[in-house]
This record gives C-alpha cells, sequence and structure tokens, in this order.
C-alpha cells in the first residue's frame, strides 16, 4: 500500500509540474506579446496559489529573524517553491529583461542582468559560442566558394 501511495504522489507531482510547465509557457507568451500577464494567466496563478496549503514558522539564527514558508504536503512544497521563484522574478525583474535564448535550438529564457540590456543568449558558453561558431563557419564556407 505504502508503495501505490509514493507512485500515485509521483504521478500527482509530475502532472502538477507538466501544468506548471505550461502556465510558465503561457506567462513567457504574454510577456512576449504583450510586456505583462493577461487575466487569464493571472486567473490561472491565483486558482493554483488557492489549492496551495502552507505553512509559515519563524526562525531566528543570530539576532535574524527569519519567516520560513513550508509546503503541508510534498506536493504543496514543491509547487510553493516553484511559484515562489516565478513571482520573485515578476517582482523584481522588467519583462523587457525576460528574453528567449536566440539560438535557433534553444528554447530557454533567462533573466538580462547585462548592463546594455542586449543579451542574446541564455548561455555564452553554450549558445552564444555555437552561433558564433556557425556563423564563423558559414563566413568561412562562403569566401571558400566565391
Amino acid at each position: 500500500m505504502q508503495a501505490f501511495n509514493h507512485k500515485k504522489l509521483l504521478h500527482t507531482i509530475i502532472d502538477d509540474l507538466q501544468s506548471l510547465r505550461m502556465l510558465s509557457k503561457n506567462i513567457l507568451k504574454d510577456i512576449e506579446q504583450q510586456g505583462e500577464l493577461s487575466p487569464d494567466v493571472t486567473n490561472q496563478l491565483s486558482d493554483l496559489i488557492k489549492q496551495l496549503k502552507v505553512n509559515l514558522a519563524l526562525d531566528s539564527d543570530a539576532d535574524k529573524m527569519h519567516l520560513i514558508i513550508e509546503g503541508l504536503t510534498t506536493r504543496d512544497h514543491i509547487l510553493y517553491k516553484i511559484i515562489q521563484s516565478v513571482f520573485d522574478t515578476l517582482a523584481t525583474t522588467a519583462t523587457d529583461r525576460i528574453k528567449k535564448c536566440e539560438h535557433a535550438e534553444c528554447y530557454l529564457h533567462f533573466v538580462d542582468t547585462s548592463k546594455s540590456g542586449k543579451r542574446r543568449w541564455c548561455s555564452m558558453e553554450l549558445c552564444g559560442n555555437r552561433q558564433k561558431a556557425a556563423e564563423f563557419y558559414a563566413r568561412k564556407k562562403k569566401k571558400s566558394r566565391s
């Protein structure tokens, strides 16, 4: 019976994570198209938040107090951590700084923290390097044909 409960919980969490991924895609789509969240996406977020059960606790550590927020269940805890991250990003980041990687084969988004706001890739080491190498070899190939 216990193995069944773990398997059921795992499937529930996987389903929840897939739903969160879809919601995240909708958030990014709204930001790209409108620069803000649509009422539909806002309602989806609100409905998800209403489902979560969290516990607040106080932790004091060397003259500092911290508020600890934990989900009451494993599912609640996982979803809360992800949703908290989404809200923190949306609350502290201008929407024009949330960008899609320009590498053709990459599907990731990133927060552009560059001074100029002209960062193009999620990672210079991966996508940026691949893109620049591809452009270099394309130019080299074009020159050799001429």
